[in-house]
């Protein structure tokens, strides 16, 4: 947090997916809700990352909250499942 009201907030979460619903060629799953550590009372960008050895990528899903990323898609070329971390950007006003 900084004292201008601008805040920055990151975070790491494991999520276990599940991506078995076929879609166009492709095999897409939900990932729920990541919260940020505190809320924003304004956002203005946010960004998730994937790390993980498997052939798999982000989709759009909702628009984030000022509480947290909202659910988004994962799509990878194959039916697949497991653990994956998720790393958040936010930057925003705190106050």
């Amino acid at each position: 947090k900084f004292e201008n009201g601008l805040m920055i907030c990151a975070c790491k979460v494991t999520r276990n997916i599940s991506n078995t619903i076929s879609w166009n060629g492709f095999y897409i799953g939900e990932v729920t809700n990541i919260p940020f550590p505190t809320n924003f009372t304004e956002l203005y960008a946010c960004n998730i990352d994937i790390y993980s050895t498997k052939n798999l990528w982000k989709m759009s899903g909702n628009f984030p909250s000022l509480t947290g990323t909202n659910s988004f898609y994962t799509i990878s070329p194959e039916d697949l499942s497991g653990n994956v971390d998720f790393y958040v950007v936010a930057i925003g006003k705190w106050k």
